[in-house]
C-alpha cells in the first residue's frame, strides 16, 4: 500500500494589492494575476499583486485569514472577478469567478504568474523537465493532457493543477526564467453569463514531481483498477475512419478500453462554433 508522505508546513497570505504569497517550508512563491478588459490600451491590464494600470478597483476580505480564507473582488465597468482562495486537504485552492456585467458578449484574457524568491532546482510543465535555471523558454505550449506545473525546490516542491473543464482546454504556458507563466486567450463571455476557473497549489514534502502527481491523482480520484484489455492511442481517433480502424482494433486485440491521450477541440468548427458561450 502506498503511503503518501505528510505535506510541509505551507502557509499564504494576501497583500493589499491582491499579490498571493505561498510559503513551503523555506521557499517562497508569489502569484500575480492580470486580466484584459475591452480596447485597454497596451500594458493597461487589470491587476492583482504589483502595479494596478487597469480601471479596475480592488477590495479584499480578509476577515476570516485565521482560517486561511481570503476573498478578492475586482469590479470594472466590463466584468467582476471574485476570487476565493482557502485551504482544503493540504492545498491551496484558487476558484475565480469572472461574471460579465457589461450588457453585452466580452473577451477577457487573462494571465497568472507564479514567481519562485529563490532558484528552483527544476521547473516542470506537463510533466518534462524545463531547462536549466534562469533561461527562457520562448515557446507557448498547450496541453490538456496534464494540466500542472511543479516547482522542485532544494527539499520541497509546489504544484499548480487546473481542474475546471475550460481551464484545461484553454490554458497556454510559457516560462520567464524561474517563472512560470499560466495563460488563457479563447476565453469570452455573454451578457450576464458567469463561469468559475478552478485551480489547486499543492506542497510535496520532498521535490519529486510524482509525489505530486500521485496528489493529483487522489483529488481526481481515479486510483482504481482498469478491468479489460486497453489501449493509448490517437491515430485511430484523427483519421476520418474512426469507427472501422476501431472495430478492427476491437476485434484484433479484444480491446476493452481505448484512450485517446490526446483531444484538443481548438482547431475544430464545433469548438469555436458561434453559440459556445465560453469562447470567442
Amino acid at each position: 500500500m502506498r503511503v503518501t508522505p505528510p505535506a510541509p508546513a505551507m502557509t499564504y497570505d494576501v497583500t493589499d494589492s491582491g499579490l498571493l504569497r505561498v510559503k513551503v517550508g523555506q521557499e517562497e512563491y508569489q502569484l500575480t494575476s492580470e486580466f484584459s478588459w475591452p480596447n485597454m490600451p497596451e500594458n493597461g491590464w487589470n491587476r492583482l499583486g504589483g502595479d494596478n494600470a487597469g480601471e479596475w478597483k480592488v477590495s479584499i476580505d480578509s476577515s476570516n485569514a485565521d482560517r486561511g480564507e481570503y476573498v478578492i473582488h475586482g469590479i470594472c465597468q466590463f466584468y467582476e472577478l471574485k476570487r476565493t482562495i482557502k485551504a482544503l486537504d493540504g492545498r491551496v485552492i484558487v476558484h475565480d469567478q469572472l461574471t460579465n456585467t457589461s450588457g453585452n458578449d466580452v473577451a477577457i484574457a487573462f494571465d497568472h504568474t507564479v514567481v519562485p524568491v529563490f532558484t528552483p532546482k527544476t521547473l516542470y510543465f506537463f510533466g518534462n523537465p524545463g531547462k536549466p535555471a534562469n533561461t527562457d523558454v520562448p515557446q507557448n505550449d498547450h496541453t490538456p493532457i496534464n494540466t500542472t506545473v511543479y516547482f522542485a525546490a532544494d527539499k520541497h516542491g509546489l504544484g499548480i493543477f487546473l481542474e475546471d473543464d475550460y481551464y484545461r482546454l484553454q490554458a497556454q504556458y510559457s516560462r520567464n526564467r524561474n517563472n512560470a507563466v499560466i495563460s488563457n486567450r479563447s476565453f469570452g463571455l455573454p451578457a450576464g453569463d458567469s463561469y468559475t476557473f478552478e485551480w489547486s497549489l499543492i506542497p510535496t514534502s520532498s521535490n519529486d514531481y510524482y509525489e505530486f502527481i500521485n496528489q493529483v491523482r487522489e483529488i481526481l480520484d481515479v486510483n482504481f483498477t482498469l478491468h479489460g484489455t486497453s489501449i493509448f492511442t490517437n491515430d485511430y481517433l484523427s483519421t476520418g475512419t474512426y469507427d472501422k480502424n476501431l472495430k478492427n482494433l476491437y476485434d484484433r486485440m479484444g480491446l476493452g478500453i481505448v484512450f485517446s491521450p490526446d483531444v484538443w477541440l481548438g482547431g475544430t468548427s464545433f469548438y469555436m462554433a458561434s453559440g459556445n458561450p465560453r469562447t470567442q
